[in-house]
């Protein structure tokens, strides 16, 4: 998998499919997959976030989106999905 790949084996431990879209990206096809795995290394505080149980499941996780080739398979790009702070 290229994520595995690219990324390699801890930090895509308990990866995750979260989304799947259809999309064109320079006039080719794609679908844009996102996908979820546990930070790595954890940051700052995370042990606390723990202690204190799940304020936000958004915050233990990172996000990458993938635009792959509907025609070939091939990983045409990646990046970090982020997510606008929620009103409370």
């Amino acid at each position: 998998m290229f994520a595995t790949e690219a990324l390699g084996p801890d930090r895509t431990r308990d990866i995750r499919l979260e989304e799947v879209e259809s999309g064109v990206l320079d006039g080719r096809p794609i679908w844009l997959m996102t996908l979820s795995s546990p930070f790595f290394p954890k940051p700052a505080g995370a042990n606390l976030r723990e202690m204190m149980g799940p304020v936000n499941p958004l915050a233990d996780r990172e996000f990458k989106v993938f635009a792959v080739a509907k025609d070939s398979g091939e990983v045409l790009a990646m990046r970090i999905k982020s997510f606008a702070a929620l009103a409370s």
